[in-house]
């Protein structure tokens, strides 16, 4: 296990804080979520030139990794099935 310096820590921590990223669960692509420890220490190492991390400044770049975290609506089993129950509904019709 590698260990981080306090001055590392706290690179890492703001990105956790401020970055969204994927969501390696969704395969379409299009779920946000907020960046993990894991995703945050890639990024800390990718950003590093000659030893010195380096804050991203590509406005493209910026703007993906600020994209909002996608708000997910859980439903519950019985709007599950009031949703079934209209479709087919509509389907007999």
């Amino acid at each position: 296990m590698e260990t981080w310096t306090e001055a590392e820590e706290k690179i890492i921590a703001q990105i956790m804080a401020s970055e969204t990223m994927h969501d390696p669960e969704n395969a379409t692509g299009d779920i946000r979520i907020q960046c993990t420890r894991s995703e945050a220490l890639r990024r800390l190492q990718r950003r590093k030139v000659c030893g010195a991390y380096r804050e991203p400044s590509k406005s493209w770049v910026l703007t993906d990794i600020h994209l909002p975290v996608t708000l997910r609506v859980i439903r519950t089993p019985e709007e599950i099935a009031r949703f079934k129950a209209m479709t087919e509904r509509r389907r007999a019709a």
